[in-house]
């Protein structure tokens, strides 16, 4: 089973998902002896294409050439710690340029630095959750058309008029 907040991969019996902290609403009775979460909702093709986004290393995802398994939520983490620093380095610098070219402008930049940083962080969160949003949606697309591939055709019945 995987989280439904988040889309890791769920150990049996858990309550919670060891990523999120979502709770996971499956009770443990549903966990076989062997480890494995029972879901009737999908068959053995949509989880090997499900698990295929789960399984790949972040190398093996990277060189990908078919694009079934999407690095960006790999590094979707590290970006934001490089974002955060980037912005710590530049209002300090801001911070530091002021005060060396004026007194006055070095305090007033006291002032409006940590506002930048605050923002800039702000920013930088709500755009990179939108790129998160648009790979889960990809993601769930996926399955979704997988789970409907697997699906036997309705039959039609035709009437025959003479």
């Amino acid at each position: 089973m995987f989280c439904r907040q988040c889309g890791n991969r769920l150990e049996a019996g858990s309550s919670f998902c060891a990523s999120c902290g979502a709770k996971t609403n499956i009770p443990a009775s549903e966990a076989d002896p062997t480890g494995e979460k029972v879901d009737s909702l999908f068959n053995a093709p949509t989880k090997a294409f499900f698990e295929s986004f789960q399984t790949k290393g972040f190398f093996e995802s990277l060189f990908d050439f078919s694009f079934t398994s999407l690095v960006t939520t790999k590094l979707i983490k590290f970006l934001y710690a490089v974002s955060i620093a980037g912005l710590a380095l530049v209002s300090l610098l801001l911070v530091i340029i002021a005060l060396i070219n004026s007194p006055g402008a070095g305090v007033l930049m006291l002032l409006f630095a940590p506002l930048f940083f605050l923002f800039g962080v702000c920013y930088t969160r709500v755009m990179l959750e939108i790129i998160i949003v648009v790979f889960r949606i990809a993601e769930h697309t996926a399955e979704i058309a997988q789970q409907g591939r697997t699906k036997e055709a309705p039959v039609q019945i035709k009437s025959v008029s003479q």
